[in-house]
């Protein structure tokens, strides 16, 4: 799977648990200079989280933790 797909899956899986206003990319892959060792840097937005934000973090993290990135 190419990096946009991959991108793209993860976005789509965090926006099925919260309701995703606004997702920007920084880091190595925004700036086209990723490395073996680079993740993907998101900065999210949402207009509000439904529960305590640590649940919601803990959702988030084990949602996403096993998409491959590489």
């Amino acid at each position: 799977m190419d990096v946009q797909k991959r991108l793209e899956t993860v976005v789509k899986t965090i926006d099925k648990l919260v309701s995703l206003k606004e997702v920007y990319l920084f880091g190595s892959y925004a700036y086209g200079s990723p490395n073996e060792h680079s993740d993907f840097d998101l900065y999210i937005v949402v207009d509000k989280i439904n529960g305590r934000k640590h649940d919601v973090l803990v959702k988030l993290y084990s949602a996403i933790r096993g998409i491959s990135i590489w």
